[in-house]
């Protein structure tokens, strides 16, 4: 009786470590897809200021 007691305990233990292994998967996951598309973003908004600051450069000269 206590052996069953302990294996459904350590079962427990498993189960919940996986679903907390999978749902920190799913959280690194959706981590680097936000950061990749704000840095994509971000990309494109700071060459568009360079884009501009070279232009204006020119025209001054």
């Amino acid at each position: 009786m206590k052996y069953q007691k302990a294996e459904m305990i350590l079962d427990r233990r498993g189960q919940g470590l996986t679903e907390y292994a999978i749902l920190m998967v799913l959280v690194v996951m959706g981590s680097v897809v936000i950061v990749k598309s704000i840095g994509t973003q971000l990309n494109i908004k700071l060459t568009s200021v360079r884009d501009d600051i070279n232009k204006k450069i020119t025209v001054h000269r």
